[in-house]
């Protein structure tokens, strides 16, 4: 048994090796053998990404994003590919242990599935400093941190700057966010 592990791994590494030596070869019969085989490719990645469970989740969904109502035909139409299906944990594809349970599923489309991705990069980067409050700002919790750095002596420039550093972020980013209202004044006037 010993030996036959051996060989196997020597076989693994001397493949290895090869592909290394011959990556554009391999890149180049990976992409031809996909163009051949999309179902399969299409197949792999709903077993190994979702436990086998896409078909489940988008008939459960009636083939529709679930938060704009776009059909799987307009998707593939629109965007080539069938509709997303999105770990509303966040458990799935770099996570660890993957929670592919069908009620922890949903089907989005392409632009939904990335503004919700966007908007939690956002809160994990913000914290609680987007928290809102029944002020007129949009972001409130930013501008206390900066009107309590103004109060330690930093003018608000050197405040945001200092805001801006802190969180990794330009400086245009902090001084559009302390600036931006909950509600479009124009709007407001408009429905006057």
């Amino acid at each position: 048994m010993v030996e036959k592990k051996k060989t196997k791994q020597k076989y693994l590494d001397s493949s290895k090796k090869w592909k290394q030596e011959n990556k554009e070869r391999t890149n180049k019969t990976r992409k031809e053998w996909a163009k051949r085989n999309p179902e399969k490719i299409g197949q792999y990645r709903a077993n190994s990404m979702f436990g086998g469970n896409v078909q489940a989740v988008l008939e459960r969904d009636n083939f529709q994003c679930q938060e704009c109502g776009m059909t799987q035909e307009q998707h593939i139409l629109i965007f080539g590919t069938r509709l997303n299906i999105h770990h509303k944990d966040g458990n799935g594809k770099d996570a660890i242990i993957k929670n592919n349970d069908v009620n922890n599923l949903l089907t989005l489309c392409h632009d939904c599935h990335a503004r919700l991705h966007k908007r939690a990069k956002k809160i994990e980067k913000w914290g609680e400093l987007l928290e809102q409050d029944d002020s007129e700002w949009k972001y409130p919790k930013l501008r206390e941190l900066i009107e309590s750095k103004v109060k330690n002596g930093l003018n608000i420039t050197q405040a945001k700057r200092t805001i801006a550093e802190e969180l990794d972020v330009s400086f245009w980013t902090i001084d559009g966010y302390c600036y931006e209202r909950k509600h479009n004044f124009f709007q407001e006037k408009n429905d006057e």
